[in-house]
């Protein structure tokens, strides 16, 4: 009977230190988790850090967007009106028909082309035009 609490005993020793081992374990490992989780909190709160300003900029960008497209209208509004005022209007204003240049020569003082005579065995014209 000594013998068999003797083993018990030797077997609730290691299933102790097997748990020990195992509770050690654990312990890192929850240390380790500990770690991630407060990376992931400081990650997660500059993200949103990060997100406020870039929210920030979008509204001052919708906000320039916003200006621009009154420019925009508030210039057409003026154009139109320029267009319509009588003094900014053209009256009597024709654009001429486009003509084509040309140049009216003089006629010749000769004939264009050599005439030779039949009868003549030289070559004879009735003028001779120097320059």
């Amino acid at each position: 009977m000594y013998y068999l609490a003797e083993n018990e005993m030797e077997k609730i020793k290691q299933e102790n230190e097997a748990v020990r081992q195992e509770t050690t374990e654990l312990s890192a490992t929850n240390d380790l988790l500990r770690e991630q989780a407060d990376g992931l909190i400081e990650n997660r709160e500059k993200l949103m850090s990060d997100n406020k300003a870039l929210e920030q900029r979008q509204k001052k960008l919708q906000q320039d967007i916003e200006k621009m497209a009154d420019s925009k209208v508030t210039l057409e509004r003026n154009i139109h009106a320029y267009d319509k005022d009588a003094k900014w209007q053209f009256v009597g204003f024709i654009r001429p028909a486009i003509k084509r240049n040309s140049v009216v020569l003089p006629a010749p003082f000769c004939p264009t082309r050599p005439y030779t005579s039949p009868l003549e065995t030289e070559k004879s014209t009735s003028c001779n035009i120097s320059a």
